[in-house]
């Protein structure tokens, strides 16, 4: 899968050949989440710490950003909840910066698609060589995890009726970790979890660089990402997104309760959402960040603290039109699918239901619980990180600023988890996207409760490996050398 940013060529010149794929921003035309600009600075970033993150020193629209170094990362007895969701902003920046080759980085040569292999394990598909400045690359498939939301089966589809594409990535540290863990070369402690240590994930550079490879971007460390798309003809205006060109699978609408898997279809796709998880210091457990894209679907009540020191209330509204939001009247109960993937790609109806959009909205902002009582300290935090970045991305002209995180996940001290209701997770406890975990958010959902990422993300015991928290470390054929 390919991404770069699509804009109008009118706009090239205010912008140098290396960054235009990331310039001409514009005001979105659906409806969005509007934060609330009086909320406490208290985790904003401002323009002369922001300018440290970009390779140049200086921010810049379309400017590439460093990845931040998860191994600099506070300990555990000073660090705070902004400490963790200013190192994922930073992350979600690195990831849509400009990469030599014309694209984005997660795009470039340091990133891997991870597929099916057919047998039942995954493997590693290296992305291709890079673009020419406003063309995309070969198109490549987009169905390691077909159309079917994480945790089940459930078909998510738009209200413009796009279905969901879901995409999974992982770096090349990652990629050479699994294979030095497969043949033999990391062993003991030091395959046991993901290197949260420079000292670690240098090992593990010196043993990709003896095998011919070159890696670039240490402080990442081992970094695996989830990302979710639609039909980019679908949205009000595809300027406003990351795009993609990509193989997803192709339907026969047989009827209004059975789709038939007919093959692929090339399409070019707009990013809704992305999970980014990678280990800092003291954190094997990994830290899980998501964001999403401000035109997705609206917020429930949440409160936060106001630069007066007093709580206010932000209210739920579902007016305007949304991608995931078909009715503007609509309050958030329980979201409902009325489709799920089949074993043999087939989507089927619910009983008693047809194949369409359903009503969503994100049921727990920031990942806590909705309502006038749920956590204003949680909140401030990320509407004030993100009302700072935002604003100073509009200001540039960079698209990367119509999307916002949500929340993020780790634990107190680097546990490992244990489940969802585990005592020592912090961050956001319900979070939850709106577009890869749309029917799991809290309460129940099939007689199944799934009350954060380490729900399912968990091991049996503490004492267990650490790379147990990913699902797809184990299943990961090595790359082939």
């Amino acid at each position: 899968m390919e991404r770069f940013f699509d804009t109008a060529r009118a706009r090239a010149h205010l912008c140098s050949v290396s960054v235009i794929a990331l310039c001409g921003l514009t005001a979105p035309a659906q409806a969005q989440n509007v934060l609330p600009t009086d909320a406490q600075a208290s985790c904003a970033v401002d323009p002369t710490a922001f300018g440290t993150w970009f390779d140049s020193g200086t921010a810049a629209g379309g400017g590439a950003v460093k990845p931040a170094n998860g191994f600099d990362f506070p300990p555990s007895a000073t660090n705070t909840k902004c400490d963790f969701y200013k190192w994922g902003a930073q992350m979600f920046l690195w990831l849509t910066s400009p990469d030599p080759a014309g694209g984005v980085t997660i795009d470039g040569d340091s990133f891997y698609d991870v597929m099916p292999d057919g047998s039942g394990k995954r493997q590693f598909v290296p992305n291709d060589a890079g673009p020419t400045v406003m063309q995309t690359r070969s198109v490549k498939p987009i169905d390691s995890e077909g159309t079917g939301q994480a945790g089940g089966g459930d078909v998510l589809i738009s209200a413009n009726n796009s279905l969901v594409y879901y995409g999974v990535h992982a770096n090349d540290i990652y990629a050479w970790f699994r294979t030095g863990v497969v043949d033999g070369t990391f062993t003991g402690d030091m395959a046991k979890d993901f290197p949260t240590t420079q000292a670690a994930a240098q090992q593990v550079v010196d043993y990709a660089t003896a095998k011919g490879a070159t890696i670039s971007d240490l402080d990442a460390s081992t970094m695996e990402l989830k990302t979710s798309w639609v039909d980019a003809s679908t949205v009000a205006d595809k300027t406003q997104f990351v795009t993609a060109s990509a193989t997803v699978p192709k339907y026969t609408m047989t009827s209004d309760t059975q789709w038939t898997l007919d093959g692929t279809q090339p399409m070019e796709l707009a990013l809704v959402g992305i999970h980014i998880v990678a280990p800092v210091l003291g954190h094997p457990e990994l830290v899980w960040i998501s964001y999403e894209h401000v035109n997705n679907a609206p917020m429930a009540d949440y409160v936060y603290t106001t630069t007066a020191g007093t709580q206010s209330l932000q209210a739920y509204s579902a007016k305007g039109d949304w991608i995931f939001e078909v009715d503007d009247t609509y309050t958030p109960p329980e979201i409902v699918p009325n489709a799920s993937q089949q074993s043999n790609g087939d989507i089927a109806a619910a009983t008693g239901m047809t194949i369409g959009p359903v009503q969503n909205a994100l049921k727990n902002p920031w990942g806590v619980a909705p309502g006038p009582n749920n956590d204003a300290g949680n909140n401030t935090d990320l509407v004030s990180l993100n009302v700072s970045l935002m604003s100073q991305l509009d200001a540039l002209g960079d698209v990367r600023g119509n999307y916002y995180q949500i929340g993020g996940i780790w634990t107190v001290d680097g546990q490992l988890p244990l489940g969802g209701s585990d005592g020592n997770i912090r961050g956001g406890l319900r979070l939850a996207n709106s577009t890869m975990e749309t029917f799991h958010q809290y309460p129940d959902h099939n007689g199944f409760t799934s009350e954060n990422c380490f729900t399912c993300h968990s091991v049996s015991s503490e004492t267990d490996p650490g790379v147990g928290v990913s699902h797809i470390f184990g299943s990961l054929n090595p790359l082939t050398q």
